[in-house]
Order: structure tokens, then C-alpha cells, then sequence
């Protein structure tokens, strides 16, 4: 369970252009971790990846999207 777990939350955690994919690629990269313990061939580094990719990217579009939120306020002239 592990392994499909982490290739998963891998390949959720590298489609940045899709809004919060990085997002769900972080959580369940930090589930395959979880889950992984107890595995011996269970891609941990995999799942690790994932979730620091995902924490990336996540991070990445929450300022991108408070940015746009600001801009179009200003904008607007409610700011």
C-alpha cells in the first residue's frame, strides 16, 4: 500500500499547474510516510519528496493566489 501510495502523492505533488493538486500530494505524501513505517521496499524517499515538493508548490500558490486577491481589489477600488 505504501508504495502506490507514494508514487501517487509524488506524481500529485509535480502537477503545480493544477490548483491544489501540490495541496493533495502533500497530505497523502505525509500518509505514505505514515503508512510506510512498517515496510521494509516502501519508497519513503519517494513520499519524502512528495512532500516537500507539495509544501513547495503549495506555498507557492497561496501567494500567488493573495496576490491576485490584492491586486484585483486594488483594482476594483476596494483597497
Amino acid at each position: 500500500m505504501g508504495r502506490k501510495l507514494s508514487i501517487t502523492a509524488f506524481v500529485f505533488s509535480l502537477l503545480f499547474f493544477v490548483p491544489l493538486f501540490p495541496i493533495v500530494g502533500l497530505i497523502l505524501g505525509i500518509v505514505a510516510l505514515i503508512k510506510a513505517k512498517g515496510e521494509k521496499d516502501s519508497l519513503q524517499g519517494l513520499a519524502i519528496a512528495a512532500i516537500i515538493i507539495g509544501a513547495l508548490f503549495g506555498i507557492f500558490h497561496l501567494i500567488t493566489l493573495l496576490g491576485l486577491s490584492i491586486g484585483f481589489m486594488r483594482g476594483m477600488g476596494i483597497l
